[in-house]
């Protein structure tokens, strides 16, 4: 994994990175900041402990998607084997393309379906658990390779998969040719009806022995945690109560979807079990929420220590935070990325706590990394107290402020609700506006003009008469200074 941490580095100093930009989250909490909130080995959880949640869901729910057959010709999101009718098997260490190589690691491919150019659905074959490096054929050198290409790949790593008698064969989409072993080496071959050597079974990968992995139910959710995280159990942090996270996490990517219309990925992956050297982030085109596994371990264990004591469900405001980053990407409402996925994340706690009130009665809410107790975590009416933080240092009055800018927006959601700004993402993504289509000033004067439409109420005038000039002052660059 030294590899792909390098890779990562590497990306995060030459590409943008959207990240939690709190001062505060530029660390990772220590263990000892919680130990106090932490209960004796002989206490006892309150009705709405984790221990008792259930149902624990089937172990294959839990790892990758089944196997692929002629039957079932539609791949899940998974990690498979690919093994030729001869019983060679496909592999890829450090970016080369081998046959048969010895560790299991090297023999694991993330597949996953993707939609061309031309709209036809294709499958990126990417090395190890990760979307990193996609099996791609180079026509100068000619030979099959692991390309850098990651979520949006081109042409020469897209494969259309077809099955024959159980088995698959994999048609490179920019060359028209079969992907095949022959004489110990990987090629491509013109597709051949009775060539073995281009039939491939693709069988689902044994489970990872470096990460414990929790996928939800629906399958848009991954979460990779070391496999320690769930030992601690007077923590209440269990199997069952990770399970529920990824559920419960998978309830928050729908209502990001259903706010601004918009679907970045259909598979999000939370990487929290390595060390990294920020605490958490994203990076464009890659679906993956990077987390510093010091800093996942510390939220995933006030969470079900804030459901005993507060009964308020902790869905982690950082990792919220950065998925709200992935739905902001190249979107054209995107005036300031840090206030406006904060603000969405206000959404995604006040949806997910109206739909379980008729169901289960959780009460759901988050803490940024400036609230460290398990006794601190607020609840959608609340939202507005906890971004309201930096208001002794001028926030929105004086000076702009990531926090303050969400809560501007969050007091109208409390006074008119959230139709009008459902209605108003939706404006720019029904009529195919982009980042690009905009200047940063014009973004946010188009969405207060459509907000002000929708709403029936003069947005600058009733809720932005103190801070219009901040906003004016910031984006467009008069004045940098930030809180």
């Amino acid at each position: 994994m030294k590899r792909l941490l390098a890779i990562l580095l590497t990306l995060l100093m030459v590409i943008p990175v959207l990240c939690a930009c709190t001062t505060q989250q530029t660390t990772a909490p220590k263990e000892s900041e919680v130990e106090e909130s932490t209960p004796s080995a002989n206490e006892e959880p309150s009705s709405k402990s984790p221990t008792v949640l259930e149902p624990v869901v089937s172990e294959d729910k839990v790892t990758s998607s089944s196997q692929a057959t002629e039957e079932d010709s539609e791949l899940a999101y998974g990690v498979y084997y690919l093994t030729c009718k001869d019983g060679s098997q496909l592999g890829i260490r450090l970016g080369n393309v081998s046959v048969n190589p010895t560790q299991e690691l090297y023999r694991r491919f993330t597949i996953h379906e993707k939609t061309g150019d031309d709209g036809e659905t294709y499958y990126a074959l990417y090395e190890g658990d990760d979307e990193n490096k996609a099996l791609a054929y180079r026509e100068s050198s000619g030979r099959v390779f692991a390309s850098q290409e990651r979520y949006r790949p081109k042409d020469s790593a897209l494969w259309s998969i077809t099955f024959v008698n159980g088995y698959a064969r994999l048609i490179n989409k920019e060359q028209g040719k079969a992907l095949a072993i022959q004489k110990g080496k990987v090629v491509l071959t013109d597709a051949a009806d009775g060539d073995d050597t281009q039939l491939f079974k693709i069988e689902k990968a044994a489970k990872s022995d470096r990460f414990d992995q929790y996928t939800s139910k629906k399958g848009n959710i991954v979460i990779r945690v070391p496999f320690e995280f769930t030992e601690v159990k007077r923590n209440y942090l269990t199997p069952e109560f990770m399970q529920l996270f990824a559920d419960h996490f998978q309830e928050a990517y729908e209502a990001e979807v259903a706010l601004t219309g918009y679907v970045p990925y259909d598979v999000i992956v939370i990487d929290g079990w390595q060390d990294q050297n920020i605490v958490a982030g994203v990076v464009d085109n890659y679906n993956t929420i990077i987390v510093d596994k010091g800093f996942m371990k510390t939220e995933m264990t006030l969470m079900p220590l804030r459901l005993k004591f507060l009964e308020i469900y902790d869905m982690s405001f950082a990792l919220l935070h950065e998925m709200g980053h992935m739905f902001d990407s190249q979107r054209a409402w995107n005036f300031e990325s840090e206030a406006w996925t904060d603000l969405k994340l206000c959404y995604v706690i006040y949806k997910m706590t109206e739909d379980h009130k008729s169901t289960d009665g959780f009460v759901f809410g988050c803490a940024p990394a400036d609230y460290r107790s398990s006794k601190e975590c607020f609840t959608y009416e609340r939202l507005a107290e906890c971004l309201n933080i930096h208001a002794k240092k001028g926030a929105m009055v004086t000076v702009y402020g990531f926090y303050g800018a969400a809560r501007e927006f969050l007091l109208m959601a409390y006074d008119f609700g959230w139709d009008p700004f459902i209605k108003t993402f939706h404006y720019f993504q029904d009529n195919g506006y982009t980042q690009q289509s905009f200047e940063r000033w014009e973004k946010f004067t188009i969405f207060v003009e459509k907000l002000t439409e929708y709403s029936g109420v003069d947005i600058k005038t009733k809720y932005l008469s103190v801070s219009w000039q901040v906003f004016d002052d910031y984006l467009n660059g008069r004045k940098t200074d930030v809180v």
